[in-house]
């Protein structure tokens, strides 16, 4: 893996927050809701995520969009924002789930060591983990009295590929939303933006 240190994205967030998803703009509620749904919630969904990575399904998707982010032109996922669509986004925070953080004393702390622990250094490559502060900022700021979790992703020069059930899956960013490719698709555009 080539190393250089990546300049991160400018941005406004409220002007952010007022333009909605796009192809670098991703909002998530949570990155924890998954952790307290049991096997009657896994058996009764429609969801192949939630029924192939049951508790560990929010820390997948959150990963999935960092992978994206990095294969692609790089961008920023914010954690706290609910959007419905159409309707515009609602900022919900993130302080209810510092509850569910193994250090429930260190809030922000916690938080971006559970991103660091649980996201990243679970499911992405130890070449890139090794250098993360290259590719990944994790901040904090307050919108509306409320908390939200800023992640900031550069794009990468080489390919990062995800290990998900002992599996290599590659992302990328498509507008506003995460797709995988594979084989052919892979292969050329592995060739028109990494070389």
């Amino acid at each position: 893996m080539k190393v250089k240190c990546c300049e991160f994205l400018k941005f406004d967030l409220d002007e952010v927050l007022a333009g909605g998803e796009n192809q670098f703009v991703e909002f998530k509620w949570s990155i924890l809701w998954s952790e307290d749904l049991n096997s009657k919630d896994f058996y009764s969904s429609k969801s192949r995520d939630l029924k192939k990575f049951k508790n560990h399904t929010s820390e997948v998707v959150i990963a999935r969009e960092i992978a994206g982010f990095l294969n692609s032109k790089g961008g920023l996922l914010i954690i706290g924002v609910d959007e419905n669509k159409g309707c515009g986004v609602k900022i919900v925070g993130i302080r209810d789930e510092f509850s569910k953080l193994k250090n429930k004393d260190c809030c922000r702390d916690g938080y971006r060591r559970m991103i660091v622990d649980s996201v990243l250094r679970q499911y992405f490559p130890v070449e890139f983990v090794n250098n993360l502060s290259d590719y990944v900022r994790i901040s904090f700021v307050e919108r509306e009295e409320k908390l939200l979790c800023l992640v900031e992703v550069a794009p990468c020069e080489s390919p990062i590929f995800l290990v998900l059930n002992k599996n290599e899956h590659f992302f990328i960013r498509i507008d506003a939303e995460i797709r995988e490719i594979n084989e052919r698709e892979l292969a050329l555009y592995c060739l028109k933006r990494f070389s």
